[in-house]
């Protein structure tokens, strides 16, 4: 047995990769950077894991949810692997000094772009010997990805910043237009690149037109009565979230919970955790949730309002089906829902009548609470304050006037590109005579090989029903208290 199917056992008890995984494991371990586009549930994970785990050395891995690190350091864990741990905002003080003593015994350390761009960070990872840097959800880095996010930009500075540690960049989706800009970024030099579809073929296509409000409700209702889960439902809001898991648990026998940004920790975590372990069926969710979350026998993604662009989309149904088994994916779409995305694609950007006044509040500013008073004083959304801080910071010397020219030629260009990916989900949407799996292939520079079957509403394929017998034994919920012990640290036993 040689050392990396020995490394492979001891750590995660299989005997062999699969065999897209192998190669890449093979580059990261010679050091070579690596650009790895794999669909969704396809086993990334473990692609820069094992390397991280066989190098003798600290592997940062840059990840943009804290639910991300949050999940596959607790599967780390539940494989008693102990040299990993994660630095972020949900954390005490006295827990972040904590691992940052400990970074020359860590294997692998999880971190979000923010934290890692802190100065006192990268003077911390100088110290010790950083042999690999991993950037997960790596569309986050172009400025064409779907959740562009400044800070990203940070990365390549970090890592010449640390000596140059090899650098492997994973993603679901990314066109051949943001896998240039990603290994731009990230200064990669003539990577290893291993891109795979995007399309999953077990999982069938289907958009349902609705004329109203009411009919998309009377609908989701139908679908989901006759649909036996595990499911995803997502939506754009809080408001609705909560809206349609109070219908759905009163026309459904399903258990149903929702999920949003409006929660606290706990419960987020409770509900992820019911989820999970098979105590919920729906959840109602933002789009945030299903993100790292290894859950492999989701039968449905609906999209009761559908996503800004074709990228989001590939990655929100990939949650679907990572068992192999035969899943569905829908949209219910209602033509006037398009003001939802065209609100956030604007509440994403800084508006540019505003620039002039956001310069001046920047002024007054220390640099560090630029974004905080930008939200503050101007009302912006973190990713539009995000955006200009990034940009001043970038720029220090240039004079107001040459500076918000230039912000505004950016903020422009940006609003551009998301109308137009906007544009092509709609068409996608409404479109009546093309196999809907061939039109999403072409947005990523793919042809349709085969047609799978079930494929999508426009070739002919249905919604399965299949309804569940009565119901008759209702579920028992504990209380969320004593439901989140259970999960984390047994059930005691009762004494014989």
């Amino acid at each position: 047995m040689d050392k990396k199917t020995e490394a492979l056992n001891k750590y995660f008890g299989f005997s062999s990769l699969r065999a897209y995984q192998e190669p890449i494991v093979d580059k990261l371990l010679e050091g070579t950077d690596t650009l790895a586009v794999l669909p969704t549930g396809s086993g990334k994970s473990i692609c820069f894991q094992l390397p991280a785990l066989m190098k003798n050395g600290l592997t940062l891995i840059v990840s943009p949810l804290l639910s991300l690190m949050d999940n596959q350091l607790q599967e780390l864990r539940a494989k008693h692997i102990k040299a990993a741990a994660a630095y972020n905002s949900f954390m005490s003080p006295e827990e972040k000094s904590r691992v940052l003593r400990r970074l020359s015994s860590l294997k692998l350390l999880y971190i979000s772009p923010e934290a890692l761009s802190l100065p006192f960070i990268v003077e911390r990872l100088k110290e010790v010997n950083v042999v690999m840097m991993v950037v997960d959800e790596a569309h986050c880095i172009s400025q064409w990805g779907h959740e562009f996010r400044t800070d990203y930009l940070k990365i390549g500075p970090v890592r010449e910043a640390v000596g140059n540690p090899c650098m492997a960049a994973f993603t679901a989706t990314a066109t051949p237009e943001v896998q240039l800009d990603i290994k731009k970024q990230l200064r990669m030099e003539e990577p290893a690149e291993y891109i795979h579809s995007v399309d999953r073929v077990n999982i069938a296509l289907f958009v349902q037109r609705c004329t109203s409000e009411r009919e998309k409700k009377k609908e989701l209702v139908r679908i989901i009565q006759n649909a036996p889960g595990p499911g995803l439902v997502y939506v754009t809001s809080r408001k609705k979230c909560e809206e349609l898991k109070k219908l759905l648990q009163e026309e459904s026998a399903h258990q149903v919970e929702a999920y949003h940004g409006g929660l606290d920790n706990e419960a987020r975590l409770m509900i992820q955790q019911q989820f999970l372990h098979g105590d919920l069926d729906v959840v109602v969710c933002t789009n945030s949730f299903g993100m790292g979350l290894n859950k492999a026998d989701v039968e449905f993604v609906l999209h009761y309002h559908f996503p800004k662009d074709a990228e989001s989309y590939i990655q929100e149904i990939g949650r679907a089906g990572r068992d192999g088994r035969q899943a569905w994916a829908t949209v219910l779409y209602l033509e006037e829902d398009i003001i939802i995305p065209q609100m956030l694609m604007e509440s994403e950007l800084p508006p540019v009548d505003e620039l002039d006044a956001a310069w001046e509040t920047a002024a007054s500013s220390r640099q560090e609470e630029t974004t905080a008073d930008l939200i503050n004083k101007l009302g912006w959304t973190e990713t539009a304050a995000r955006f200009l801080a990034f940009y001043l910071e970038k720029h220090p010397r240039k004079r107001k006037s040459e500076l918000l020219e230039d912000l505004e030629e950016k903020v422009q260009q940006r609003r551009f590109e998301k109308e137009k990916k906007l544009k092509v989900m709609v068409q996608w949407l409404e479109n009546s005579n093309t196999c809907r799996r061939r039109l999403l292939l072409q947005v990523f520079g793919e042809a349709l090989m085969k047609r799978p079957d079930p494929c999508c509403d426009i070739c002919g394929s249905t919604i399965p029903v299949r309804k569940q017998p009565g119901n008759e034994k209702e579920k028992v919920t504990a209380p969320w208290e004593m439901r989140l012990q259970e999960l984390f640290f047994g059930k005691e036993r009762e004494h014989e």
